[in-house]
């Protein structure tokens, strides 16, 4: 095996993480690989810190935060200006397997009609929790990471970004990540497009990374979480479902968020319930991008007010039935 591998490490205020990660990438026992660092705008010393430690490393610096999307995009561009053969996206919150590149390029050769591989994603935290590819519910649009171990490459709807290769041709005949969802979805998106271009999307238990931010690690839901996927959710769905699948996810979505918008107000968390508000009228609004969009005052107040009428009624109708009974 001697492919070229290019290895795109996305990093923004992570100076620590981003040092183990390089780190952990001196080890591999695949020769042919180069590292390429692109930073969102970091305004800590991560740039610094990899020039001085690592000179030998491809350092772009964006200067501002691009977001996931149009920041692996850079590093996609320059891989592929430099004649890589594959392309993996790695999370700066990651440490890597020796032979983890040795074990995705081997099975990518096995077939010429796989597009992209992903490593296990390994807790970093709890190594028992291990995470391999990805599915996506197309009655809800919900994505859920694979928690069951195959023990052989199989196939999965996408991967996650954390840790996943294209292949040069895949790349080239499906294109780069839509930057329009700025974070979360994308990776969706491209597995999506990938596999409906022809290519195989496979899981490669064998190859492991061991990964911070997995969901053993880190249950907090932030606003900004909740924003983008929110609003990220219906710009996948309406690229990838049609008629009756798109009015009923529809229906399904815009009762999830008004609920859960709802739901935290009442519980007194109103960033994430702004948030999560913002999402759906930027998603149907047709709002993407960096932005962060706030729903018009007028709209939230009026959802609250209706939806906290129904659940009164409902309360009042609960007590008069039991009264009924006795």
């Amino acid at each position: 095996m001697n492919a070229s591998v290019y290895i795109i490490i996305l990093s923004w205020n992570s100076a620590v993480d981003t040092v183990e990660c390089l780190t952990s990438l001196s080890q591999l026992d695949y020769s042919n690989y180069h590292v390429v660092l692109v930073d969102n705008g970091s305004t800590d010393d991560t740039v610094g810190l990899t020039r001085a430690h690592f000179p030998q490393i491809q350092v772009i610096a964006n200067g501002r935060n691009l977001g996931f999307a149009e920041g692996n995009n850079v590093g996609i561009r320059y891989a592929l200006a430099h004649d890589a053969d594959y392309v993996l996206l790695l999370n700066d919150d990651t440490t890597v397997a020796p032979d983890a590149i040795t074990q995705l390029v081997r099975a990518s050769e096995r077939d010429p009609r796989i597009g992209m591989l992903g490593a296990t994603v390994v807790s970093y935290v709890n190594h028992s929790c291990e995470y391999v590819g990805a599915t996506i519910n197309w009655d809800t649009g919900m994505t859920a990471y694979g928690a069951s171990m195959p023990t052989a490459t199989g196939d999965a709807d996408y991967l996650a970004g954390c840790a996943l290769m294209i292949t040069a041709p895949a790349a080239r005949a499906i294109g780069l990540l839509d930057s329009e969802y700025f974070t979360y979805f994308e990776d969706a998106d491209w597995g999506v497009r990938c596999r409906r271009a022809g290519f195989r999307v496979v899981t490669v238990p064998s190859a492991k990374i061991y990964h911070k931010g997995t969901p053993d690690n880190v249950k907090h839901e932030s606003p900004t979480l909740l924003f983008y996927y929110s609003r990220n959710q219906f710009r996948f769905m309406r690229k990838f479902t049609h008629g009756r699948q798109w009015r009923a996810f529809l229906f399904r979505y815009t009762r999830r968020c008004l609920t859960q918008f709802f739901g935290l107000t009442k519980r007194g968390e109103i960033g994430k319930a702004d948030a999560v508000i913002g999402g759906f009228w930027a998603g149907v609004t047709g709002r993407f991008g960096s932005e962060r969009l706030n729903a018009p005052a007028w709209f939230k107040y009026s959802i609250y007010w209706e939806l906290g009428l129904i659940d009164t009624l409902r309360r009042v109708f609960k007590q008069i039935a039991k009264r009924e009974a006795v």
